[in-house]
This record gives structure tokens, C-alpha cells and sequence, in this order.
């Protein structure tokens, strides 16, 4: 689970960029780096955007070991 920094707005029209921890970084108002250990595990792994009350937004489906399908 990625939780992003407090506060965080994500407005309608804006992108973000979360890097695994094969990416060093620090984190701005467009990147944001996800430290620690291996993430992804597999093709069949998903990223779920949830609301600060936990709500479903958005799923993004693995295409390959750099990208998920928004």
C-alpha cells in the first residue's frame, strides 16, 4: 500500500508519477518516490487510486514491468 504525503490533493486534470524503489528521487508536486522494497510482484498486479474515504477512482492494470494502464 502507497499512501501519498499529507497533505496531497490530486485534482481531476493533474498527473502523478509514483517510481518503484529501482527509481531515487525526491519527491515533488509531480513525482513521488515509493521507497523501500519491490513493489510490482507480476503481471497480474493492479494500482488502486482510493479517496480519502475509501472509495474506488481509479483501477490501473500491468502492461509490463515499467507500466500500468490508466
Amino acid at each position: 500500500i502507497y499512501t501519498f504525503p499529507d497533505p496531497f490533493t490530486l485534482s481531476a486534470a493533474r498527473i502523478v508519477r509514483i517510481h518503484d524503489d529501482t527509481s531515487t528521487g525526491t519527491d515533488d508536486d509531480d513525482d513521488l518516490y515509493w521507497t523501500g522494497s519491490n513493489h510490482w510482484e507480476g503481471s497480474n498486479d493492479t494500482a488502486t487510486l482510493k479517496d480519502s474515504s475509501g472509495n474506488v477512482v481509479l483501477v490501473c492494470s500491468f502492461v509490463n514491468s515499467k507500466t500500468l494502464d490508466c
